[in-house]
């Protein structure tokens, strides 16, 4: 005769189970709230040491002195000891905030921010025998941002706003994957788009193009067939359409893709001021 089994005994079983399997659960990935900080101190209590524990992270930014309100250094103590020293002399202001990939992997997202919308530092740092190294570097440039969008157990996905003088602002993500006490970005070429498509102003009829990620050329140029700019695409004269496709960076440089017809070619931009405009419309949308 076969023992009936108690449904007290399968209940308690049950939960036995299910206090098992909560305690084998894997940590989330999370992307902590920003913080703001212009001199003095400021601590928020997160897992940076990789333990599963709480730790006590101190953030302190000193004065330039004079009476001055820019910022000097930045110093950050983990759990009461210094871990990061930072030089951001004549920045207002720095940016902070918590990322976990998962319980061995937590990381400090630091910008430092100067007058004019110019990033002078934005970087992701990992804790590792007692202090705070970088990890990544997502660059620094005049109207730049680059925020954290996404972040899972296997990367972490960065969205990056730049103004270069030749193409106005243009945007574009990267991924990030952990690799040691590194992050290694998973690709330096990535779909871009451009931003002038979200200004309805100036009315000179060029806002249709920029909504399409295309450009009305304002001079002669040639693209070439890869970022080495070794041999010739193809090449454009006034009045031409390109349709903005991609961006590379490869050793702090910007190449940018673009497609006329069926064929694609790369230019490389270099951001700074140029008295001759590449593309009409451009320059009366530029920024700051």
């Amino acid at each position: 005769m076969k023992k009936k089994i108690s449904p007290v005994f399968f209940a308690f079983a049950t939960m036995l189970f299910s206090l098992m399997f909560c305690g084998i659960r894997t940590q989330a990935a999370s992307l902590g709230q920003e913080n703001w900080l212009t001199p003095g101190e400021k601590i928020i209590s997160h897992d940076i040491t990789n333990d599963g524990k709480k730790d006590t992270i101190r953030f302190r930014v000193t004065a330039l002195g004079g009476g001055s309100d820019y910022c000097n250094k930045a110093y950050v103590y983990v759990n009461g000891t210094q871990a990061l020293t930072l030089n951001i002399r004549a920045c207002n202001s720095i940016q902070f905030r918590h990322i976990s990939c998962s319980k061995k992997k937590n990381y400090l997202q630091i910008e430092a921010h100067a007058d004019g919308g110019f990033m002078t530092m934005n970087k992701i740092y990992r804790y590792s025998k007692g202090k705070l190294t970088a990890a990544a570097d997502l660059g620094r440039a005049d109207n730049m941002s680059a925020r954290i969008t996404k972040v899972t157990s296997s990367y972490i996905e960065a969205r990056f706003s730049v103004q270069p003088f030749e193409t106005g602002r243009i945007e574009w993500s990267f991924k990030y994957k952990p690799s040691g006490s590194r992050l290694k970005l998973k690709s330096s070429t990535a779909p871009v788009v451009s931003a002038l498509g979200d200004l309805t102003y100036p009315s000179d009829g060029y806002h249709k193009y920029f909504k399409k990620n295309q450009f009305v050329t304002s001079s002669g140029r040639t693209y070439y067939t890869s970022a080495s700019l070794k041999k010739k695409a193809f090449t454009t004269k006034k009045g031409d359409i390109v349709t903005l496709k991609k961006v590379k960076i490869s050793k702090k440089k910007m190449y940018l893709c673009f497609k006329k017809g069926k064929r694609t070619g790369w230019v490389r931009i270099k951001g700074s001021y140029t008295r001759n405009e590449w593309y009409r419309g451009v320059s009366q949308r530029l920024a700051g």
